[in-house]
């Protein structure tokens, strides 16, 4: 279920080609509102895809979830190759 949504795109108006990624939403509990740890996912990614179909993708999950949207891959650039 998605509880919360991090929109994080550059452009907030890019719809066609977006990047999802899902996390727990209890770990979001920084002063906000708490959710429980009744999700396994860790992270998990999704994408390129239009908005309804990664809306669609992170619905599917149980448990509180929050959901990321970046209009460009979220992961490049993260392997630590040094």
């Amino acid at each position: 279920m998605i509880a919360n949504i991090a929109d994080v795109r550059d452009d907030k108006g890019r719809w066609r080609r977006v990047w999802g990624v899902v996390e727990p939403t209890a770990a979001d509990c920084d002063g906000g509102d708490c959710a429980p740890w009744d999700t396994e996912v860790g992270c998990s990614g999704f994408g390129p895809a239009p908005l309804p179909k990664v809306l669609a993708w992170a619905g599917k999950f149980t448990g509180h979830v929050t959901l990321y949207l970046y209009d460009r891959e979220p992961f490049e650039g993260d392997a630590e190759d040094e």
